[in-house]
């Protein structure tokens, strides 16, 4: 963990439990706003936020067969006096299994969501007050194997899903 004026951050990992089960968490984040007064006129009236969180957990049912969640969450939003806002936000989740069929025949199968959305916003003047709003989500699905007949080559195939809706 690394605590600062303007800024923080934090790393945490271990087991949950027993052995098998794992965690990795971490983020970090800014309070920084507090610094503009200090600054010029023509800054202090400006912000800047950003925060990120992230979550990684791993658990082994057996010597074939292990599983993964994770997930991320970001936000950032500047402005620079009083002038138009910019934010973007990002989040994501997955899920993957991993299974050994036999020594030479391996399969990762996941599935995840991924989401971002970014926006410009103007408040400087009611007359030309405007927002602009972006947004992408996508789903996926894949599943790729892996054989191995001999220490000397190695076959990967698989397939793959990917769903995109615009905003």
């Amino acid at each position: 963990s690394d605590l600062g004026p303007l800024t923080s951050k934090f790393t945490a990992e271990g087991p949950l439990g027993s052995e098998k089960t794992t965690f990795l968490m971490g983020g970090r984040t800014t309070y920084s706003n507090w610094f503009f007064k200090y600054l010029p006129d023509q800054y202090n009236k400006s912000q800047v936020n950003f925060s990120d969180l992230m979550l990684h957990l791993s658990h082994e049912f057996s010597s074939k067969d292990r599983i993964y969640l994770s997930g991320y969450y970001s936000t950032d939003k500047f402005r620079l006096n009083q002038d138009s806002t910019y934010s973007y936000s990002n989040k994501n989740a997955r899920f993957k299994w991993r299974h050994n069929f036999t020594d030479k025949l391996s399969n990762v199968f996941s599935v995840g969501i991924d989401q971002y959305d970014y926006s410009v916003k103007g408040r400087n003047n009611p007359r030309d007050f405007f927002d602009l709003r972006f947004g992408i989500r996508q789903l996926t699905a894949k599943t790729d194997l892996r054989w191995a007949p001999n220490n000397k080559h190695d076959l990967d195939f698989g397939l793959q899903y990917i769903d995109y809706s615009l905003d």
